[in-house]
């Protein structure tokens, strides 16, 4: 907690020491360390002994402020901003700013200078923003080169504090510009914000990079072990040591799941430096459980992962992150990894159905490499008594995820449904494209009114809520847009809209869970063009709800309230909303809804952690779903032979499925993504908290034991925990394991006492 009045200026070192011991609890209890949050500056130091002993110093990089940051820190207007934080040890090896924005989608240190060189001092302090000096450097941000880099190499562990400061002189020159970008509420639970050297609330936007020494032995010439869907399994086999040697090599790949609900491992193979792998085939035996019952075969996929660069607004890092998922077990040499030594990573994932007994499955994964050495590992499965709803009450909307054929558009709507994710749209095509295209000409209705568009609603609609989802987005587009202009013709085409579409609507009983967009991400200024649309809405199609998206309204509570009595469904990027939810709760509280946007969250080069726990941040909040806008920032660009980069993709961003042209390929020429699973295991968690909390409601306070109630007030605690702010998370992903588990044993418990199905 940080003062908001200006006496805290006049307590920092006390406000300091007595939340000192506070944090550190509380980094014991849920540790907020994000190590290998973003790849670190510095290499993985390895030796591997013939004998099979392998020692490693590892570096593990923290980043600070969250995902995006609010606030850009003119040094026109402040002289200093710090930040107070904590490593978790053994040795604070680096702490840097401006490091690539593709990163984590900021800036860092940003400097715009033309004709002079005003030096910037960077402080680091050993005990807090009093404490000793133990590294000071002068840089030059006209001459620097990302990022900015101070090498500590000192002692730390968790209950210390550092603090590091940029400082400049005070001038006021037309082209001079130093930024330090932050967040402007809290995001990191291990120190805060200083501007002119008084605590504020947020935080810099920086990373910390941790040293620490690990050790162990492995035979053989490779290592087959496992990994948890969090982590990023890098090509370089160094990068991901510890990772390896954290991995039991005897034990068995442990796993639980609820019917209804996906399971994932990611197992890896590793080479000795001087061994190569040139052609790797993972094969998983049946499932056998209690009675001799079986996982069917076509409940395991199999699929190889791959590399791509990331992209952002066209540009990259040049880094690749592991995430595209190509539908096959074999991984084959490929021309343009040459005599490198990789690892080779495959993604396995089970599908528990409803009806499996519950129990443990044995089976036994094994991977043949180079066609002559063949390794094992026991896997166990738990299929916990548990079955999580068919229905997914977490709402999705994955906007201009269409296909190029209704066929198409089927096939991947069916396949995000197995992920519990739903399209925004049930229109195979874009129809305010089209009608652009085609000037809104009478032919163009005729399109957009006419029998393939039609059917496109019906399909789709029924195929989503066959598998527990809503119809989604259904709006007329361009003539809203149009309307906006005071465009003739405008207003008789969303007319002509709502009277063919709106009695489909009723007819398929879909009013209720449909929704309508206003032109998007208008400006709050706009908001008094938008009544005469509502109206128009309203009166021919009553009942579905209207979404309002961003109005780049930042954190203006007064321009949130023009979009009063026109937004059924609010939808913001989550960056601002710690300063606007007691207004969201107050929409809430009314009836109406708050979907956040995704955007960066999800993104391949973000903390892996992030593309789950962001639903738990949702049911923190009890915000009732997600809209992931098409930003169009994520490009493929293979890491190997014979692909060309892909920017015509066929869903959202492009990066939750890969369109490569070659085979092995599943329909439509789609590779699936890593971060699917990932989603659905986020919104798999929320049904499983969702359904303990039901059931408890429904079971009654009289009929709860105390005990009970202790443990159910605990687990939603718990939960929360795991999110810091909204726009950052724990990553302790051992505790998300606990917690759920916990959730699961709650659930049997109260399933007793109340019976009835789950959905």
């Amino acid at each position: 907690m940080v003062l908001r009045t200006r006496e805290r200026f006049d307590v920092i070192d006390s406000l300091a020491r007595s939340l000192s011991a506070c944090i550190v609890v509380a980094a014991t209890a849920s540790p907020a360390m994000a190590i290998r949050a973003v790849l670190p500056s510095k290499p993985n130091k390895v030796t591997w002994r013939d004998d099979g002993r392998i020692s490693a110093t590892v570096y593990e990089a923290e980043a600070i402020s969250g995902i995006q940051t609010t606030r850009s820190l003119n040094f026109n207007q402040v002289a200093s901003a710090g930040q107070t934080f904590r490593c978790a040890g053994p040795t604070l090896s680096l702490v840097q700013f401006g490091h690539d924005d593709t990163d984590t989608d900021c800036g860092g240190l940003f400097y715009r200078l033309k004709d002079r060189d005003v030096p910037v001092t960077v402080v680091l302090r050993e005990g807090g923003a009093n404490g000793q000096v133990v590294v000071r450097r002068v840089v030059s941000p006209k001459t620097l080169q990302d990022p900015l880099t101070l090498e500590v190499n000192r002692p730390s562990d968790p209950s210390k504090v550092w603090y590091v400061e940029l400082s400049t002189e005070r001038q006021d020159f037309p082209n001079y510009k130093i930024y330090v970008y932050a967040t402007d509420h809290d995001t990191y639970r291990g120190g805060t914000l200083h501007l002119d050297g008084h605590p504020v609330d947020g935080d810099v936007q920086m990373r910390v990079t941790r040293a620490r020494k690990v050790q162990g032995s492995r035979d053989g010439p490779f290592v087959f072990w496992a990994a948890r869907p969090e982590e990023h399994i890098w090509m370089d086999p160094d990068r991901t040591v510890a990772l390896m040697l954290a991995d039991a090599p005897d034990a068995p790949v442990r796993l639980f799941a609820a019917r209804n609900e996906w399971v994932s491992r990611q197992f890896v193979v590793s080479p000795r430096p001087d061994r190569r792998i040139h052609r790797a085939e993972l094969s998983l035996a049946p499932l056998v459980g209690p009675g001799g019952a079986r996982i069917a075969p076509e409940q395991v996929r199999i699929e190889w992962v791959r590399y791509s660069l990331d992209f952002k607004n066209g540009e990259t890092s040049g880094r690749l992150y592991p995430d595209p998922l190509a539908p096959t077990n074999v991984a084959d040499l490929v021309m343009e990894e040459g005599d490198r030594r990789i690892n080779r990573a495959f993604w396995v994932a089970i599908r528990i159905r409803p009806g499996t007994a519950a129990g443990v499955y044995r089976s036994t994964a094994s991977v043949l490499v180079n066609e002559s050495i063949r390794l094992t590992r026991p896997v166990e499965l738990e299929v916990l008594d548990v079955d999580l709803p068919r229905r997914t009450h977490t709402r999705m909307g994955l906007f201009r995820a269409n296909g190029r054929s209704l066929d198409a558009h089927l096939w991947w709507t069916a396949d995000m449904a197995d992920f519990r994710i739903a399209g925004d749209s049930p229109f195979f095509v874009d129809q305010n494209g089209v009608q652009q295209e085609m000037g809104f000409s009478e032919e163009s209705y005729r399109f957009i009114l006419g029998p393939s568009l039609t059917r496109s609603l019906v399909e789709t609609g029924t195929l989503m809520n066959r598998r527990g989802l809503a119809v989604g987005c259904v709006t007329p587009w361009g003539d809203s847009y149009r309307m906006m202009r005071g465009e003739p013709g405008a207003r008789e085409g969303v007319i002509r809209f709502w009277k063919h579409y709106y009695p489909i609507l009723k007819e398929h009983g879909w009013v209720d869970e449909a929704y309508c967009r206003m032109p998007d991400e208008r400006h709050w200024r706009d908001m008094g063009k938008l009544p005469d649309i509502v109206k128009l809405f309203r009166e021919h199609a009553p009942g579905v709800k209207i979404m309002v998206t961003e109005m780049n309204a930042a954190d203006s509570i007064e321009a949130l309230s023009k979009a009063i009595g026109v937004a059924d469904i609010w939808c913001q990027n989550p960056t601002f909303m710690p300063l606007t939810m007691d207004f969201y709760r107050q929409r809430m509280a009314l009836g109406e809804e708050v979907w956040p946007y995704i955007h960066s969250y999800l993104a391949t080069n973000v903390d892996p952690v992030a593309g789950r726990l962001f639903f738990w941040m949702l049911q923190k909040h009890d915000l009732g779903g997600a809209c992931y806008f098409s930003v169009k920032r994520a490009r493929f660009e293979p890491a190997w032979h014979g692909v060309r980069r892909h920017t015509d993709t066929f869903v959202g961003d492009g990066d939750l499925y890969y369109a490569h042209g070659f085979t092995p390929a599943n329909h439509y020429g789609l590779w699936r993504s890593a971060r699917l699973y990932r989603i659905a295991d986020g919104l798999e968690d929320r049904e499983c908290f969702r359904l303990m909390n039901d059931l408890a409601e429904r079971a009654g306070d009289d009929r709860l034991s105390h005990e009970l109630k202790r443990r159910i007030a605990a687990t939603n605690a718990a939960m929360g925990d795991m999110v810091i702010g909204m726009t950052s998370y724990s990553h302790d992903l051992e505790r998300i394991d606990t917690i759920r588990r916990d959730a699961a044993d709650i659930i049997v418990e109260l399933r007793r006492l109340v019976g009835g199905p789950s959905d």
